[in-house]
């Protein structure tokens, strides 16, 4: 529950500074047309203070999560204000290219989730990130919906213990808390 909490709490934050600063900005071009510059200095400062806080919270996140790895079969979740998407991995096997079968399963109850919007990475023993060969299909997963999807990976066979990376991409690096991408990226799943 704090979880879903701090990811409400994020995009609310989110929400929020942006509202701010649209309306210190338009202030702001008032001042400027009414050549008040007392009242554009005051709006100037109060952006600037909105953006340092907003910078502090965003930056400070990834530096407090924790790097785990979780246990094969656990699930890591995504959400926005609420969490419908869950990931784990199913299964792998290397006769190769390293393939690992994900796990995509959704419990929302109406609308469809998107795991083709997810960036998945395979992070070698010596931390280096390896991209899936092929990219994660666009389909939508229905609601209540759960699919398997093989994902390979050209990781040479001496790499070490493999595990698996996944996060959201895109304008989610500006959300605080657990949604951000690089707080996201500090769980891995374990491969069995």
């Amino acid at each position: 529950m704090p979880s879903l909490m701090l990811r409400m709490l994020g995009m609310l934050l989110f929400l929020a500074a942006a509202i701010a600063l649209c309306v210190a900005l338009l202030t702001l071009m008032y001042a400027i047309g009414t050549r008040d510059t007392r009242l554009a200095r005051r709006i100037v400062t109060v952006a600037a203070g909105i953006l340092g806080v907003y910078a502090v919270v965003l930056f400070v996140g990834p530096l407090l999560a924790r790097s785990r790895t979780l246990a094969p079969g656990s699930e890591v979740s995504f959400c926005g204000f609420d969490c419908h998407l869950h990931v784990s991995v199913a299964g792998a096997s290397r006769p190769g290219p390293l393939e690992v079968n994900l796990r995509f399963r959704s419990d929302a109850k109406a609308a469809p989730e998107f795991p083709g919007l997810l960036v998945v990475r395979a992070v070698d023993s010596a931390g280096r990130r390896h991209a899936p060969l092929e990219p994660i299909p666009d389909a939508p997963l229905g609601a209540g919906e759960t699919r398997t999807h093989p994902v390979r990976f050209g990781i040479p066979s001496g790499a070490g213990p493999v595990r698996i990376v996944i996060s959201w991409g895109g304008l989610d690096y500006l959300i605080p808390g657990p949604q951000n991408p690089l707080v996201q990226q500090r769980a891995a799943l374990a491969i069995r």
